[in-house]
């Protein structure tokens, strides 16, 4: 509890405010992640929508495809389908100013030779099978189990 509101006397106790994150998700849609790896992408998106957290997606091959804010309502559908770059995301956040708190980019990590500076704000490498991130050495790293359906 807060302390109580001196306006309203003893019954009503005070308030306490919540602040709202603004995440950024990366997606990889290149050719390399397979449809198993996209679709658990979008599961853990959706828990994470769940958490009373704003979600810009930020959907990259080796451009940015597409930018919007997730809607758990909508259909869920990625574009590309090409080869691999991370600093895409990385270079449209700096350039189009993007208020965040962090960074959650969703991969199989397989991309060869490419320079990153490290950002200000914090990044998760949420890598599918291989589970390998190469030439990146900023940031946490996390693991997505392909789970399996079981028809019955």
């Amino acid at each position: 509890r807060k302390r109580r509101n001196r306006r309203y006397g003893i019954l009503h106790a005070g308030t306490r405010t919540y602040p709202k994150l603004n995440i950024a998700v990366g997606i990889d849609t290149s050719g390399s992640v397979n449809d198993e790896c996209v679709s658990q992408f979008h599961s853990e998106i959706v828990r994470l929508s769940n958490m009373n957290v704003e979600i810009t997606i930020l959907e990259c091959d080796t451009q940015v495809n597409r930018v919007y804010k997730f809607d758990p309502k909508k259909p869920f559908t990625v574009i590309g389908r090409g080869g691999t770059a991370f600093k895409p995301i990385f270079d449209k956040i700096e350039t189009d100013k993007l208020d965040i708190d962090g960074l959650i980019y969703f991969t199989d990590g397989e991309c060869w030779g490419e320079e990153i500076k490290k950002p200000k704000y914090p990044v998760l490498w949420a890598l599918c099978p291989p589970f390998k991130l190469n030439g990146i050495n900023f940031g946490a790293q996390t693991k997505i189990e392909i789970k399996k359906r079981v028809k019955r």
